[in-house]
């Protein structure tokens, strides 16, 4: 047999495993469905049972290829059925997320879910346990930002708790210098705001010499306080929805360093051991609210 022909052959078996494939994830669709009550994605007993049954399958040379392969198609199908049931933004999931409402966690928040139960906890650490402890069945927290990078206080907690990520979303951050009503840019002699919301905007605090920055454990903390003290020589760097939220006014809008500022939040929910960001899921982008 000519290798043109063998090719030809290659083609027609790699038809029938894409076919193979959609008729798969079609299925996993459908189990999907019947766990919208809650049962959890993962069920153990059962990919072993699958593991079992797919090895018996297969010629003795090939078990080990074929292992990797199931694997692979295992994945998929979690990460497509966690998808399917993140797709429907699940109305009234209990959620903790870092900070206070107004925070960027809260919006990234509103962009996974329907009118969430949200419990706000004062560090990462605080959602991570939440999620391992099932106090809460999700949490958001954020892993990366476009300009500041990784969010190291979170990156550094992942390997102490058991979870999996589930979905991420990418949030456009508008940094915004808010203070109370009637303040002068020249007059602020304080900046407040979480480290790494300071260093997204660390051209615009240097065009501040009077300023020093001092950092906060949220953006949406900072804009409190803020609002708090009443000063007119005190800022915090927040989002838009801060200044409706607390009562303060934009003295100054988009400050970060780069235009196209996003931040990258992880929803994740609680494992029977380890931690899991799993190669394949859907990311969806959202615009903080102006």
């Amino acid at each position: 047999m000519t290798r043109e022909e063998l090719r030809a052959q290659i083609d027609a078996v790699d038809a029938t495993i894409a076919a193979a494939f959609a008729a798969r994830m079609d299925l996993a669709r459908q189990v999907a469905q019947t766990k919208r009550g809650g049962a959890p994605v993962l069920d153990k007993a059962r990919e072993l049972e699958v593991a079992e049954k797919f090895a018996a399958h297969l010629p003795a040379p090939l078990t080990q290829y074929g292992q990797s392969l199931l694997e692979t198609l295992l994945s998929l199908s979690r990460s497509y059925q966690r998808n399917l049931l993140l797709a429907e933004k699940p109305q009234g999931a209990t959620v903790a997320v870092q900070g206070v409402e107004g925070a960027f966690g809260h919006c990234a928040c509103l962009a996974l879910f329907n009118e969430p139960n949200i419990l706000f906890f004062r560090n990462f650490a605080g959602v991570f346990s939440a999620v391992e402890q099932g106090l809460c069945t999700y949490g958001v927290l954020p892993v990366e930002n476009s300009t500041a990078g990784s969010v190291e206080q979170v990156r550094s907690l992942m390997g102490q708790y058991h979870f999996r990520t589930v979905r991420a979303v990418r949030l456009r951050v508008h940094q915004c210098l808010l203070v109370t009503p009637g303040t002068r840019l020249e007059n602020i002699r304080e900046v407040r705001s979480h480290p790494q919301a300071l260093l997204q905007c660390g051209e615009f605090l240097q065009s501040l010499p009077h300023a020093h920055s001092a950092p906060s454990e949220n953006t949406a903390t900072a804009a409190r306080e803020v609002a708090e003290l009443g000063q007119k020589d005190v800022a915090a760097i927040a989002s838009p929805a801060c200044a409706k939220l607390y009562g303060l006014e934009i003295l100054v809008r988009d400050i970060a360093d780069k235009s196209d500022n996003f931040t990258r939040f992880l929803c994740i929910e609680r494992a029977d051991e380890g931690f899991e960001i799993p190669e394949h899921y859907e990311e969806i982008a959202a615009d903080e609210d102006a």
